[in-house]
């Protein structure tokens, strides 16, 4: 919205200053026109009462090469609506270019005005009034009226003032593709006096109006460039204006915000498409990995538990985004079988050594003890017994010498009963 805003604003600027140099540029060759009209023979003959009757009455046929010109520079000129003279010595009015339905102001009338006061002030330089600001002077109707005062060229004393008033066809052709353009961009332009009064609006609607009550602030009758964001008849709008360089006028458009939000209306729509695609594409994406990595986690935990319940044979697959995990858990799984498969055969070769120990204890007593029971059956002259000792101690060492783990059961049946016959 600020961009948008700091965007209408350079642009209006633009727009402002070619406008000012064009209704500057009306203003300023009418100040020409009469800058040769108050000094024609024609003007000065009035003056010095050389005609009797307006200007009107005058035989132009009869009128000299300065006298034509002047009746080209002003009466002819395609811009000029109306023109008056007030002579100063005996306040005649001379009415050069008369206006139907309008009686000018006697000149006694106009002495006691504040305006008489601020030509004079003038000193010859142009003063404009513009409409409304003096109908009782100037009429009614919209138009712009130039008032200076007449000097004699030779003693350049004040003979008289001089009214004109030009069409408002200049500034309507000016304004004409911005009234066209108006309803599309929601613009109006306003030419508004230091009072706030509105002199000319290019939709016609607030011709006469006051300023002030349309909007939150008052403008600032300065030539700088001003724009700021306001209300404006009740609507949001941005207001700019510039100094038109003609008396304490200022040129002000008014541009409607809802016509400019459009474009900012556009530029979120666009935003929110990007912004929606982009989250959809985000759900999508996070739906997809998440689904990806819980498969993944899943099959984890399960052969977690195959290796839980024993199964060091258990691998996970690899993936592309748990290769890493499934690498070292795999390295672990294996590295466990080893150290387990390692743990079972130490287990087994301190079972056997212990085996070994005990057989190697047993196997000295059992024969000690069996030459003893030998050696008293001898004694006892019991030779019969001593022959069937002597041979199951025979059959138990021979088949203790074989140092097997593995023997038939027929030797183990013949080695039991050895050792049971033995003991007995």
């Amino acid at each position: 919205t600020g961009l948008i805003e700091e965007k209408h604003s350079r642009q209006t600027e633009l727009t402002l200053r070619a406008l000012s140099q064009s209704v500057g540029f009306i203003f300023r060759e009418m100040n020409q026109v009469t800058d040769s009209t108050i000094a024609s023979d024609a003007i000065q003959d009035v003056l010095n009462d050389a005609y009797g009757g307006d200007v009107e009455d005058i035989d132009y046929l009869n009128l000299n090469e300065v006298q034509q010109k002047f009746r080209e520079l002003l009466v002819y000129h395609p811009s000029v609506s109306y023109a008056l003279m007030y002579a100063l010595d005996d306040g005649r009015i001379h009415r050069i270019f008369t206006k139907e339905r309008f009686q000018a102001m006697p000149y006694a009338q106009f002495i006691e005005t504040r305006l008489h006061k601020q030509v004079l002030e003038r000193d010859g330089l142009p003063l404009w009034v513009g409409p409304y600001e003096y109908p009782e002077l100037t009429g009614s109707e919209p138009v712009f009226t130039q008032i200076r005062v007449v000097k004699d060229i030779d003693t350049l004393q004040d003979k008289g003032i001089l009214l004109v008033q030009i069409k408002n066809s200049g500034l309507e052709s000016v304004f004409r593709y911005f009234r066209y353009r108006q309803n599309q961009t929601a613009t109006r332009f306003f030419i508004v006096n230091g009072g706030g009064l509105v002199l000319y609006d290019s939709g016609g609607a607030l011709n006469g109006e006051q300023l002030s009550e349309l909007t939150e602030r008052p403008l600032i009758p300065d030539e700088a460039y001003r724009s700021a964001r306001s209300r404006f008849d009740g609507q949001d709008s941005v207001i700019s204006s510039i100094g038109l360089g003609i008396e304490d006028w200022r040129l002000v458009s008014v541009t409607s915000w809802h016509a400019l939000s459009s474009e900012v209306l556009l530029y979120s729509r666009w935003v929110a498409v990007i912004l929606l695609f982009c989250l959809v594409s985000a759900l999508l994406f996070i739906g997809f990995f998440a689904n990806h990595v819980a498969r993944a986690i899943v099959q984890t935990v399960r052969v977690m538990g195959r290796v839980e319940r024993g199964d060091l044979t258990a691998r996970l697959p690899r993936s592309d985004e748990a290769s890493l995990l499934a690498r070292g858990f795999n390295r672990l799984v294996s590295r466990l079988a080893e150290l387990l498969e390692e743990v079972k055969r130490q287990q087994e070769r301190k079972t056997r050594a212990e085996l070994q120990a005990l057989q190697a204890q047993i196997k000295p007593h059992f024969l000690f003890n069996a030459l003893e029971s030998i050696n008293a059956l001898a004694v006892q002259n019991e030779g019969q017994k001593v022959s069937r000792m002597v041979t199951r101690l025979g059959s138990m060492l021979r088949i203790s010498v074989l140092q097997r783990e593995e023997i038939t059961v027929a030797q183990e049946l013949d080695h039991l009963l050895s050792y049971l016959e033995i003991q007995k």
